[in-house]
């Protein structure tokens, strides 16, 4: 007999003596065999006695078998997660590297708007590709930078937010009203963010449900874009900032009081996308821990641009 028809032999077997209802019938042909392995016929008796220890045997066979599947099935789920958690920290630093390189080039080159601009832009583009390489999501990414004429003692609450970046679908229809400054007092997100400085960002898995909660206890969503919901259904938000201590003592000397547990803030990074998500979503998530790693890293480069031109106003 050929090998290769052994091995079909072999698998059709196998299939058969793990299908569940074979298992099921070997259980209870088990069991009545053993309440008539008792009878006062010895002829029954050591039949039914041999059948059971068949089932017995069987169904040990397949309980070792089924704990070695489960096993392997495990191992295969972990190595998988394993491997996907490395790709995406891989992606990550790749990311981060890029925006370091961003930040180095501009701070020992001449900055211009077109420079900072394209950098921008070119950042986006890589977050949202990340972002689509490791939640297989595609996430609409935009870069918004504080508008102030104070260096870092301003009150961000009266202060406006301006986007300088933004990059995915319904680009054109969404970069409409980027040139125009909105107030950070119509913007929940912002809100939420400067109101709760313990928080990494805001998150909102599905602003359907965020709308309608927040109707109900009298506090309205609030978005500059009356139709935002026509463009995506869930968004992330974080800060881009730095904790006041840790800005550089010729900084700390334009200010007139600073408070070193306080956060500077210079930008907002935001993602939203079309899906709908539930609050524990692990994908969701990844996007939200992913986008604060890149918010911290892109402090430097915003204050490269941004805080100089401050200064010389």
């Amino acid at each position: 007999m050929k090998k290769e028809t052994k091995e079909k032999i072999f698998t059709k077997l196998n299939g058969f003596l793990s299908h569940p209802v074979f298992v099921l019938c070997m259980n209870i042909l088990g069991i009545v065999s053993f309440f008539f392995a008792f009878s006062d016929n010895i002829v029954l008796s050591v039949v039914f006695a041999s059948i059971g220890s068949i089932c017995l045997l069987l169904f040990v066979i397949f309980a070792i078998r089924y704990l070695f599947m489960v096993k392997k099935a495990t191992k295969e789920i972990y190595d998988e997660s394993v491997q996907t958690a490395n790709s995406g920290v891989g992606k990550v630093r790749e990311l981060l590297r890029t925006i370091i390189d961003e930040t180095l080039y501009l701070r020992n080159s001449v900055c211009t708007d077109e420079a900072f601009s394209n950098a921008c832009k070119n950042i986006c583009t890589i977050i949202r590709e990340v972002l689509f390489s490791i939640c297989n999501i595609r996430f609409n990414v935009c870069l918004k930078r504080m508008c102030t004429d104070t260096l870092i003692d301003y009150n961000c609450f009266n202060a406006s937010t301006k986007a300088i970046a933004r990059c995915g679908t319904n680009y054109v229809e969404r970069s409409a009203n980027d040139f125009a400054e909105q107030k950070i007092s119509d913007n929940t997100s912002f809100e939420f963010i400067l109101n709760n400085e313990s928080e990494s960002g805001y998150a909102a898995p599905n602003l359907e449900k965020t709308v309608a909660k927040g109707l109900e206890n009298g506090n309205q969503y609030k978005n500059p874009d009356p139709m935002f919901l026509n463009y995506y259904k869930s968004t992330i938000v974080v800060p881009v900032r730095i904790k006041s201590k840790y800005i550089s003592e010729e900084r700390k000397k334009l200010a007139s009081d600073i408070n070193p547990n306080s956060y500077n803030y210079i930008a907002f990074l935001c993602i939203d996308s079309s899906e709908i998500f539930e609050s524990d979503d692990k994908i969701f998530k990844l996007a939200f821990n992913t986008l604060v790693v890149c918010g911290d890293a892109l402090y430097p480069l915003l204050e490269n641009k941004l805080i100089k031109e401050i200064e010389e106003v």
